[in-house]
């Protein structure tokens, strides 16, 4: 039972893991503002980065640069990376974003950030699957845990000390 129990879980983590978002290859004429994007750039489009005077070179994951499109143009396109988030104990994080212009000369190529439908329906089929046997094998088992349960004792001894004076005549 044990085996069949760590097959299912390790089932439903790697279907999981894979499902929901891709990044997919797209043409400058299907990004649209607003849009997930990662940009991969040339060497000199790196090499610009990193000597650059806006320390932008740090917001480079390797030859990538990964954020929301903020502007297309007919030279430049310009993506805003988130930089930090800052967590305010008082309210809700903020996420702040860095705009990096890169020229299209420098971009190698561009993907657009996609919703898997299949993926995420295969994982909601799976994690609704699961949930329901949990479910099933609970009810079978009478829904109750298998621990004992403690007797439970009588009320504390409460013991006041009398004193009984006699008089004697």
């Amino acid at each position: 039972m044990s085996r069949i129990r760590h097959a299912v879980l390790g089932a439903a983590l790697l279907t999981s893991a894979s499902a929901c978002f891709s990044y997919q290859p797209a043409s400058f004429s299907q990004l649209e503002p607003e849009t997930d994007v990662r940009v991969e750039l040339t060497a000199p489009g790196v090499e610009r980065l990193r000597s650059g005077r806006n320390n932008e070179g740090r917001l480079l994951r390797d030859f990538t640069l990964d954020g929301k499109l903020a502007q297309l143009s007919g030279d430049s396109l310009v993506v805003k990376v988130p930089t930090t988030t800052v967590p305010d104990p008082g309210a809700r994080s903020v996420t702040f974003f860095q705009p990096v212009t890169v020229a299209r000369s420098e971009v190698r190529r561009t993907d657009m950030r996609v919703l898997d439908r299949k993926r995420t329906t295969i994982t909601a089929i799976v994690l609704g699957t699961l949930s329901l046997a949990a479910a099933i094998y609970a009810i079978d088992r009478g829904g109750e845990s298998s621990g004992t349960t403690p007797v439970p004792g009588g009320p504390n001894e409460i013991r006041i000390p009398a004193r009984i004076r006699l008089s004697l005549p």
